[in-house]
Order: structure tokens, then C-alpha cells, then sequence
């Protein structure tokens, strides 16, 4: 391969990786302004604690990595672990529990990363493309998360 053509393809990777660098940026920006503009009655709560926080936990054996997108704080001290999402939520029953899963997994590693009781961690999906939160009745907790891995390694 010449130098000629091994330059113009470093150039374009370098402009490629610029461009992605350019969209991930206005994804960071967009998210925060979401999280700032999150109706909050929708989550019943208070007052951001935080926005996307990277937290990795160790679950069955396995680390587990989460970006958590935004925590907001509640009056009554409970926090809200929220996840945005920019579709829709899930037609199916099949496909909300998966994503619940998501959730709980969150959840977890925000307890765990806090220091907050889990039964004073609540969760949602805010669907920003339909403007919906959604808050699962139930999440699964530490030892049905891992009920989960262990089945899935053994199938």
C-alpha cells in the first residue's frame, strides 16, 4: 500500500473518530438537558443527584457494567434511578421484562454504589420520544438477578 493512500485513510479514521466524538457529545448534552427537563411529578421526585454515573458490580461471579443515566432524590429520602430510552415503551410483555432486567441491574449497582438500602432505590424508564414514564411494579432483587445469570450460563 502506498504512503499516499495509507495517509488518506488515517485522515478519514481521524475525521471519522472525530465526527463520533461530535455525536456522542450532543448525546451527553441532549441526555443532560433530559434529565433536567424530566417532568418531575412523572418519578414523584425532588432533585437530581447525579447523571450518568459509570458503575461496574460483581454479580454470580460476573462484573456487571451499568451506566446509570440520572438518579433524582425524593422528598421522603428514597432515590429514583431513572433510565432514559429514545423509542417507545415495549408493546409485549416478553420484551418489558427484559428491559426490566436492565432496571434492576441498575438498581443494584446504584445501591451498591451509594451505600443506599435497595428497598430505598425506586427505578423507571423515561421514553423521551413519547414523552412516558414507566415504573415497573416489581424489579427483581440481588438473588433473583443471579438465579438469572446462573440459569443463563448453564443453558
Amino acid at each position: 500500500m502506498g504512503r499516499a493512500l495509507l495517509r488518506r485513510r488515517l485522515a478519514g479514521r481521524r475525521r471519522g473518530a472525530a465526527r463520533c466524538r461530535r455525536r456522542l457529545d450532543r448525546g451527553r448534552r441532549r441526555r443532560r438537558g433530559a434529565a433536567r427537563a424530566v417532568p418531575r411529578d412523572a418519578v414523584g421526585v425532588d432533585a437530581t443527584r447525579a447523571v450518568e454515573v459509570d458503575i461496574e458490580t460483581p454479580v454470580a461471579g460476573y462484573v456487571l457494567r451499568c451506566r446509570v443515566d440520572a438518579v433524582f432524590e425524593q422528598p421522603d429520602g428514597r432515590v429514583t434511578v431513572v433510565d432514559w430510552k429514545t423509542g417507545r415503551p415495549p408493546a409485549d410483555a416478553v420484551a418489558s421484562r427484559a428491559r426490566e432486567v436492565q432496571l434492576a441491574v441498575y438498581r443494584l449497582a446504584w445501591s451498591r454504589w451509594s451505600g443506599t438500602p435497595i428497598d430505598r432505590v425506586d427505578a423507571a424508564f423515561c421514553y423521551v420520544g413519547s414523552g412516558q414514564t414507566v415504573t415497573p411494579e416489581r424489579l427483581l432483587d440481588e438473588a433473583e438477578i443471579e438465579a438469572l445469570l446462573d440459569e443463563a450460563a448453564t443453558a
